[in-house]
């Protein structure tokens, strides 16, 4: 008896288990043992597979019974009526047009890892020259173990990250509190366009604009705090990346301390 993941699978119209493992981004074998044992998903392989198939969670590792009928739409009930031949056909095409959005997937995480292993780099670079200013990090540097290193660097980017996002707060409650005042009729323009007070008295009104003024700034705060743990996290994977093989050259990245960054000029050799 077919498991409900492989329904679903099919219903999502994925014909074959390697073609769906492919859009997974995993091996056929790994995804063949996930259709056999559902209930043994791991958390984060039963997430990805409920995005791409657009049911939850407990469907997929089949805490939840599901009437896979239920969920064919107009397009896969045409599909139905259509002969065998060209039933053959639409399934060709529908594996073109797939196999196409595949590549173009993996292009643009290929592109966003490349920018992240930039990031890194450039942040690296600055953790490195802070060594000069910085004695306990560099004997963390130096002497440290390669996980002390990384918790180092991680601190670093963590710090940036919350200096520059303070600066984001405060110029989105400075934007968004002009605006509410424009709203709450305290501002106001004149007739040549100048922004300026209106003399309007309203203590009532001036108590309800702060509330929001303040409801604003959590939501900013949440909003740019968890988009900084994303990069941060993307930054840190692209780290691992650089450091992830067998030989972890520091002493290499060491000598960027002293180099003069490319980006700011130099002597060029004439060809």
């Amino acid at each position: 008896m077919a498991s409900t993941l492989q329904d679903l699978r099919k219903q999502a119209g994925y014909r074959t288990a390697k073609e769906f493992a492919e859009a997974l981004e995993v091996p056929a074998t790994t995804y063949s043992r996930y259709e056999q044992s559902p209930e043994k998903i791991p958390l984060s392989a039963a997430w990805n597979i409920a995005d791409h198939l657009g049911c939850s969670i407990d469907a997929v590792v089949g805490r939840e019974e599901v009437d896979v009928d239920s969920m064919r739409g107009d397009a896969q009930r045409y599909y139905d009526t259509l002969s065998e031949d060209s039933r053959d056909l639409t399934d060709m095409f529908m594996a073109m047009l797939r196999g196409r959005d595949n590549s173009r997937e993996k292009w643009r995480r290929a592109r966003e890892e490349d920018r992240h292993v930039q990031y890194a780099r450039y942040y690296e670079r600055l953790f490195l020259q802070s060594v000069n200013t910085d004695s306990e990090l560099g004997d963390i540097v130096i002497f440290g173990s390669d996980d002390q290193r990384r918790e180092a660097f991680q601190e670093f980017v963590a710090a940036r990250a919350s200096a520059n996002r303070e600066k984001k707060v405060s110029e989105a409650v400075m934007e968004r509190s002009v605006d509410l005042e424009i709203e709450y009729g305290f501002l106001g323009y004149d007739e040549q366009g100048h922004l300026g007070g209106t003399g309007l008295e309203d203590p009532k009104a001036r108590e309800e604009l702060a509330e929001e003024i303040d409801a604003f700034e959590r939501r900013a705060e949440e909003r740019f705090l968890r988009e900084d743990r994303e990069t941060i996290q993307m930054i840190m994977e692209a780290y691992d990346r650089i450091h992830g093989g067998p030989d972890k050259d520091y002493g290499a990245l060491l000598k960027l301390i002293n180099q003069p960054d490319s980006r700011e000029g130099g002597d060029e050799k004439e060809a």
